[in-house]
């Protein structure tokens, strides 16, 4: 169980991929102790290691910046429901795979939205107890492979001993297990992940929106903040291009230095919305970060995006360089460009 592998990807000499590292390692108790028994119960190993990893980063980083991580999260979740559409099975916390590739619906899905669903579960016991419970379940399930109903019992059994009668049916009664898990598309609760951070990120934006003359010590900002801080940057503008024209996007670039000086995460962010918005000058350094990234977490969103701006010339350039990726990356990417080749 504590065997880890990790990508050396993760060591970005400015220890903002950390938190991979302690997902990863938190994997030795849940995914690797406790393990999912088959590809519809994924969120069993992500979802529950995701929240661990957040535990952890509450105790290394503060609890600010573990909420804004989980407001990254969240981000990254709404985009995988957009890549797929609502009404996708491969955006529930359980989707049918009979005769599919289960790489074919890998996504942040059971990661995000399964930590969510835990976040909620916490919220009706509270922090200590619920402690107590992911506890009392690695301990029963260890050296086993389980379906989401085994935390399930062992929640129901916790808050029946330890709230009892009316209270304890106050609590579980709300919780609609089958719904969370089966439901498709958003959470129906929308959990509230809230922090400081975000109105220093609201502030600097606005002035670029807003096209001020002067942009006092904008860099200087920028380059304080946690690695987190910037991602929710980047993620803002991604979520509300419309509010940005090229102008303000190459100005925001060039004050803040932004494919020069941060790490792939930043970069791979601001390629996906320089395709999106069709600024196809940004093409040959796109291509220069394809063919030394092999991440699927960069290939999949640069290579759809892309593909529905140019789908001749990306086509192109994934044959000259295909063979340098992963056997799943290739085939997910593959597929991609066939599907969007039968729709054309």
């Amino acid at each position: 169980p504590n065997l880890t592998f990790v990508t050396p990807a993760l060591l970005a000499g400015d220890k903002s991929m950390s938190n991979v590292i302690g997902h990863e390692i938190s994997h030795s108790w849940t995914g690797n102790l406790v393990t999912n028994k088959n590809w519809k119960n994924f969120w069993v190993n992500e979802g529950f290691t995701k929240f661990m990893e957040r535990k952890l980063d509450k105790i290394l980083l503060g609890e600010e910046m573990s909420k804004l991580e989980s407001i990254v999260g969240n981000n990254s979740l709404i985009s995988a429901i957009q890549m797929y559409g609502e009404n996708s099975h491969f955006t529930s916390l359980s989707p049918d795979y009979s005769g599919i590739d289960p790489d074919d619906g890998f996504s942040t899905v059971p990661y995000e939205k399964g930590f969510q669903f835990l976040c909620y579960l916490e919220e009706k016991v509270g922090e200590d107890n619920f402690k107590e419970i992911m506890g009392l379940y690695i301990e029963k399930y260890k050296y086993k492979s389980v379906d989401w109903t085994a935390f399930k019992d062992v929640y129901e059994d916790f808050v029946n001993n330890k709230f009892k009668g009316r209270n304890a049916r106050k609590i579980l009664n709300v919780i609609d297990w089958n719904k969370w898990v089966t439901e498709k598309g958003y959470p129906s609760y929308k959990m509230e992940f809230k922090s400081k951070y975000t109105e220093e990120v609201d502030n600097l934006l606005n002035k670029f929106i807003n096209k001020e003359n002067n942009i006092e010590n904008a860099l200087v900002i920028f380059k304080e903040w946690h690695t987190n801080v910037k991602l929710v940057f980047m993620e803002k503008i991604k979520k509300n291009l419309d509010n940005y024209d090229e102008s303000i996007l190459l100005r925001i670039k060039k004050e803040l230095n932004l494919v020069e000086e941060y790490n792939d995460d930043i970069k791979a962010i601001w390629y996906e919305i320089t395709l999106i918005k069709g600024m196809k000058q940004e093409i040959n350094n796109i291509m220069n970060f394809l063919k030394t990234h092999g991440r699927l977490k960069y290939l999949k969103p640069l290579y759809f995006s892309w593909i529905k701006l140019d789908f001749t010339s990306s086509k192109i350039f994934f044959d000259e360089n295909k063979l340098i990726y992963h056997p799943i990356a290739r085939r997910l990417i593959q597929n991609k460009f066939d599907s969007e080749k039968k729709e054309n």
